[in-house]
């Protein structure tokens, strides 16, 4: 029963749980790259620092987990100024080094703040609220600093700029890029775009914020714990309308929608983050699982797949369940949870038969506490 918070935002703390299983991808970060470059001295000077404290879910971040990504595709120790120049910098950016100043020699382009930078040479410099990234030559090739709203932890933007989401009161999100997906997506990158009108998409993913804030702070905290980076999307006919990345976590793209419709999308891309970290960390589903039929994709999938979907729309309909009191606009919520609901019982249909067989320990800790708590909330 250790894994149950993460079925649902109604179901104890989820907060201690997501905090833990951070600091376990981190350590397992670090053993990975003892493994794979056969030097500790390549951490050095971030070890300690990432590991001590309370690191919480908010450290595991793109810049840190692109190391991650990086050492599964294939890094030697020739890599070794990208791997320790990348975590350092991702040290930095949390605020835990006073200054930074490395040089970057490696094959893949570096991740800073919403940004993907690549040159053959590469030299960070930072000190306290600003930080500058050049090439060999001293061409400055991108410039941020730190951005702080009270009551809020800081983040980084471009010089002259301050492309952020308010999240409520609690929380920012910054506007991000999707070059990262040309490197480590290239299918995926064919078919994203950014929208070039960021307005109304913004002022859409703040109201729905605001809301959830007010009427439902639990699943207001379930999104505002692991939203760290936005892309709106541009609409197009095989453009998704939410999707989010195992290696890229805390990173989301919505298309422009309503508030409601994007409520629904932030829940959906959110609930995937917390699913993404337990499948980091456990094994949800037995490796002997049959493939089973995703209303989704409307082809066969992985049963772990068809767990993650069924987690996403479960807790859609959990939400938009909740808001039934709430000054929205009730028809569309009633359509939208009745889509939600369609496709969250067609994937437990897929699933329910294969539970006891199929379903690890720490897949039944995420899947029966969120099929009974919907049980609950049809009957109402």
């Amino acid at each position: 029963m250790y894994f149950t918070p993460l079925s649902h935002p109604f179901n104890g703390n989820f907060v201690a749980l997501a905090d833990a299983l951070s600091r376990r991808m981190i350590r397992s970060l670090l053993k990975q790259v003892d493994s794979r470059i056969a030097d500790e001295g390549v951490l050095a000077e971030v070890r300690e620092t990432l590991l001590s404290g309370e690191p919480g879910v908010r450290r595991w971040r793109p810049e840190l987990a692109v190391v991650l990504a990086a050492l599964r595709a294939g890094l030697t120790a020739t890599d070794r100024s990208w791997i320790s120049g990348q975590a350092t910098l991702a040290t930095y950016l949390e605020g835990l080094l006073p200054s930074v100043h490395v040089e970057i020699v490696g094959r893949h382009p570096i991740a800073i703040a919403g940004h993907s930078v690549v040159s053959e040479r590469l030299v960070v410099e930072g000190e306290e609220d600003f930080l500058e990234v050049s090439n060999g030559t001293g061409e400055p090739l991108l410039q941020l600093r730190r951005l702080e709203l009270q009551g809020m932890e800081p983040v980084w933007v471009r010089e002259g700029e301050a492309p952020v989401f308010r999240l409520g009161t609690r929380s920012v999100a910054i506007l991000s890029t999707v070059d990262w997906l040309r490197h480590w997506c290239p299918d995926q990158a064919l078919v994203t775009r950014a929208a070039p009108e960021l307005a109304e998409g913004k002022a859409a993913v703040e109201k729905a914020m605001s809301l959830l804030e007010v009427d439902l702070p639990r699943v207001y905290l379930w999104n505002a714990l692991v939203l760290r980076e936005l892309v709106l999307l541009e609409p197009g006919p095989k453009v998704p309308t939410s999707q989010s990345f195992l290696i890229w976590p805390g990173h989301v793209h919505v298309a422009r929608a309503t508030m409601l419709e994007t409520v629904v999308h932030l829940v959906h891309e959110c609930s995937h983050q917390y699913f993404f970290l337990l499948m980091s960390s456990v094994r949800l589903v037995k490796p002997d699982a049959p493939e089973e039929y995703s209303v989704i994709k409307r082809t066969n999938r992985p049963l772990e797949r068809i767990l993650l979907g069924f987690h996403a729309y479960g807790n859609i309909v959990l939400t938009l369940a909740a808001l039934a009191a709430s000054d929205v606009d009730q028809r569309e919520r009633a359509t939208l949870l009745n889509d939600a609901r369609q496709r969250a019982s067609d994937l437990q249909s897929r699933i329910e038969k294969h539970c006891d067989r199929y379903l690890e320990d720490a897949g039944r800790d995420v899947y029966l506490p969120l099929r009974d708590q919907m049980a609950h909330v049809n009957l109402q």
